[in-house]
């Protein structure tokens, strides 16, 4: 009964492990990399836009193709900034649980 336990417990720490290491990971990319994308990308769309007004025909099958890789880029940014919000969000009442002092 008890090594059943210990496994358990064993299987619940190394799952809380991994989400530990996935949430790092994922806050070193948004405070690195996700940050200056999330501010330059919406940039370069609007650049590739305007130069579709003023390319022949030609370029624009090339400047959209452009276009919807940069659109795609800043979509998966914007959701791994929107995951990471969640997550914040709802490991956030875990810790002040256990910063909280009862008075008796």
């Amino acid at each position: 009964m008890i090594n059943k336990m210990e496994r358990d417990l064993e299987k619940d720490l190394a799952k809380i492990l991994k989400k530990e290491k996935f949430q790092g990971k994922m806050i070193s990319y948004m405070s690195k990399v996700g940050k200056v994308l999330l501010f330059t990308l919406p940039v370069a769309l609007v650049v590739i836009t305007i130069l579709t007004l003023f390319t022949p025909v030609r370029g624009n099958i090339i400047l959209l193709g452009v276009f919807y890789l940069i659109l795609a880029i800043y979509f998966f940014n914007s959701f791994l900034f929107y995951l990471k919000l969640i997550i914040q969000a709802i490991s956030k009442p875990y810790k002040n649980a256990s910063n909280r002092h009862f008075d008796t």
